[in-house]
C-alpha cells in the first residue's frame, strides 16, 4: 500500500483527479469558496467518484 499524501492547490488537485482519479481518496474544499474554480473542481470530484468536503478555513491551515 503506497503512503497517503496530502496534495495542495487547485490545479494540483485536477491534476492528479485527471491523471489517477483512483489515487485521489478524498478532497477537502474551502466552504466559503463559490468561484468558477471551486465548481470545476466539485464537478470533477463528482465525475471521478471521489468524496468532496467543504470544511472551515481553519480546518485547512492546520493541514499546513
Amino acid at each position: 500500500m503506497k503512503p497517503t499524501r496530502a496534495i495542495f492547490g487547485f490545479h494540483a488537485v485536477l491534476a492528479r483527479l485527471r491523471a489517477d482519479a483512483a489515487s485521489v481518496t478524498e478532497i477537502y474544499l474551502d466552504e466559503g469558496r463559490k468561484d468558477a474554480r471551486a465548481r470545476d473542481l466539485v464537478l470533477a470530484a463528482e465525475k471521478a467518484g471521489v468524496s468532496l468536503m467543504r470544511v472551515p478555513t481553519k480546518r485547512l491551515d492546520g493541514f499546513y
